[in-house]
């Protein structure tokens, strides 16, 4: 995760976070808690960034907590077991709104591959309420979830999925306990392969295997926009969106090409 001046890292030995400059150098490590969930893989760094807020990141610290960085001060608060102490939990995404008052995140089951979504609200806090439920009991057709956005008024959690005949989905919920599934559009590639959306606004970027697809949440409904087919060679790593609204699409193992694609106007 990157903001104006600093790069953060996750440490697989201990969950530490490691603070550098835009240029490499060293700014400062925040030591980690060790391990109750299951470790992370080094440099995972941008499923736990927000959107909407690219000042405050989402550090699982260990020992199943987590941790709400400030990323200009690098001050931070602790959700503790967040995580529940489930060994088996990998977070994969973890998002907010309000200033990290409120935390969805995305898990997966190392034991059997499961997905749930976890959910916490600051003001509920006085018993450390954690609200877990599966994927697909949030909504029918998604039988795994893959990755999750905030909207920018932060009252949805748009859920990037796929079911049991492996249609792709992207469906919204509501940001609190309930989780009460509101809307969803079925993406139209044979697989998900990232998924962002634009910083102050409620566009959704999805990567397919080899082309990116836009769409728009508004009133509660999704509407399909452009897309735009063919746009790397072989298939899709991951795709991240920058302040200035630049798509930086990344490739697999077979391609060293990447591209990075500027709108010209508005979508």
């Amino acid at each position: 995760m990157a903001s104006t001046d600093k790069i953060a890292m996750i440490a697989a030995e201990d969950n530490s976070l490691i603070v550098e400059g835009m240029n490499l150098s060293h700014f400062d490590t925040l030591k980690g808690r060790g391990f109750k969930e299951a470790k992370n893989e080094f440099l995972r760094l941008i499923n736990y960034s927000n959107t909407n807020d690219q000042n405050i990141y989402h550090w699982p610290c260990g020992n199943a907590d987590l941790a709400i960085v400030d990323f200009k001060s690098l001050e931070y608060d602790i959700v503790a077991n967040f995580f529940t102490e489930d060994p088996n939990l990998i977070p994969l995404n973890i998002k907010s709104s309000q200033n990290g008052r409120k935390l969805v995140a995305l898990t997966c089951s190392k034991k059997n591959g499961a997905t749930s979504i976890i959910y916490w609200n600051k003001v509920q806090n006085e018993e450390n309420a954690i609200t877990i439920k599966p994927c697909k009991t949030i909504d029918s057709k998604i039988a795994v979830g893959m990755y999750l956005e905030v909207t920018n008024a932060g009252d949805l959690v748009v859920l990037a999925g796929s079911s049991t005949n492996q249609e792709n989905y992207l469906a919204a919920f509501s940001f609190d306990e309930h989780c009460d599934s509101v809307t969803k559009v079925k993406v139209r590639d044979e697989a998900i392969r990232g998924f962002s959306k634009f910083p102050n606004e409620d566009i959704f970027v999805v990567a397919g295997i080899n082309s990116i697809h836009f769409y728009y949440l508004s009133n509660k409904v999704f509407y399909r926009l452009n897309s735009i087919p063919d746009v790397i060679t072989g298939q899709i790593e991951m795709i991240t969106i920058c302040r200035d609204q630049t798509i930086l699409v990344l490739p697999g193992e077979e391609s060293t090409e990447i591209v990075t694609l500027k709108l010209a106007q508005k979508l």
